[in-house]
């Protein structure tokens, strides 16, 4: 099952390279099988210490120091464990003060230890320093229609970016494209501004399940890699918005054929065909993880691609982590029957890949995934995808093309 946790990555160290035709890749063939070795560092939440429960994780994600920030929306609190899996600290609570929690939504951990919780009951963003000491709140727009953050946005350098996520119902969105939002956190209130302006579907398709959505990954240095297109294509913008790459491989999307396997959702419309790309994420390396849907829409492989767009090969037998940090750390997290959760923090050792036409090779990394597979959706298969061939980096000039 996908999950919103992953888009919180915190900063991320490395940068996509320019557009240039001497990094543009020829086609390789098929997906590059990756091999991955990782060594479990910790748990939380696995144990009978009820102490250590989780149970409605919103978010989490690593800061600079390789500690672990959870937000627990039941405990209203965030919590803290370094790279030792020793809890550290935890801090806030319900209540009506400026430094407690009303109605948190999202949070997001910053490189220097920093938390930012989005409070949608306070219509804040709460800060917390280090050691977990309240800052300051930061005003989010509540009037006149203002765009304003939430837990679909991603942090890109300094800022936060995404769709308009109002907790109020807001009138239908009436334009041909979804304007996509930069939120920079201003001394007391968030200030806004248009960043860009993805792909809509046709009045006609809207409103049908699996239509393809925005889908954003922050770097580091502000950039944002957007993928709002049913094909595989992801555009790589500037800080301000201006395309620079655009990552594509010829993976065409699946006919719908799942709906049988939904008659039971009475009145529910699906998209003629299966978005290609999931959702993508980057780590602290730089490195753009695109995640493929498979044959019923949920989470399939994995292509991991460098951070100058080069092809490195793709996991077919993994999930796609909750959470990036420093240093190989990779954070999951497990759904249980009775309500609870764990979160489990991995140290990502070696990879290895080959390919039909190449000749296998091993080398050292150390931003690469755990080796688990989701949890089954109950439902099998009766068909399978199209194998995807070739990879490729290619540039183009046209920002808003249809997918």
């Amino acid at each position: 099952m996908h999950r919103r946790l992953h888009l919180f990555a915190g900063l991320l160290p490395a940068f996509l390279a320019s557009c240039d035709p001497v990094n543009q890749q020829e086609p390789r063939g098929r997906d590059l099988e990756l091999t991955l070795v990782t060594d479990t560092m910790y748990s939380i939440g696995a144990s009978a210490q009820m102490t250590e429960y989780v149970s409605k994780v919103a978010s989490l994600g690593f800061d600079g120091r390789g500690n672990l920030h959870l937000l627990d929306l039941d405990r209203y609190r965030v919590a803290t464990w370094d790279n030792r899996g020793q809890r550290v600290r935890s801090f806030g609570n319900r209540g009506e003060g400026p430094h407690e929690f009303r109605v948190p939504r999202f949070a997001f951990a910053l490189h220097g230890g920093k938390v930012v919780v989005g409070d949608i009951g306070h219509a804040s963003l709460i800060v917390f320093g280090p050691r977990g000491q309240h800052l300051r709140n930061v005003r989010m727009p509540t009037s006149q229609g203002r765009p304003t953050p939430g837990s679909r946005s991603v942090l890109a350098g300094n800022r936060l970016v995404g769709i308009d996520d109002y907790w109020m119902k807001r009138p239908p969105l009436t334009s041909a494209r979804i304007p996509v939002f930069s939120y920079s956190l201003a001394e007391d209130s968030v200030e806004t501004s248009l960043f860009y302006e993805a792909w809509r579907a046709p009045p006609d398709q809207r409103g049908r399940a699996m239509m393809p959505r925005v889908r954003l990954a922050g770097f580091s240095d502000g950039r944002v890699a957007v993928a709002d297109s049913v094909g595989y294509r992801v555009k790589i913008l500037s800080e301000t918005g201006e395309l620079e790459n655009v990552i594509e491989r010829p993976i065409h999307p699946l006919r719908q054929l799942i709906a049988d396997h939904y008659k039971s959702v009475e009145g529910k419309q699906f998209s003629d065909q299966i978005p290609v790309i999931r959702s993508i994420a980057v780590d602290w390396d730089g490195r753009l993880w695109v995640t493929r849907s498979n044959e019923i829409g949920a989470d399939g492989p994995i292509d991991i691609f460098e951070a100058d767009g080069r092809y490195d090969g793709t996991l077919s037998d993994n999930r796609t982590p909750d959470a990036f940090g420093p240093g190989g750390l990779l954070a999951y997290v497990d759904d249980y029957e009775l309500g609870t959760q764990s979160v489990y923090v991995v140290d990502t050792k070696r990879i290895r890949g080959s390919s039909l036409f190449d000749h296998p090779r091993e080398m050292t990394r150390r931003s690469l995934a755990h080796a688990r597979r989701p949890r089954s959706t109950g439902i099998t298969p009766q068909f399978s995808a199209t194998s995807p061939i070739a990879s490729s980096t290619v540039c183009t000039t046209s920002v808003n093309a249809p997918p």
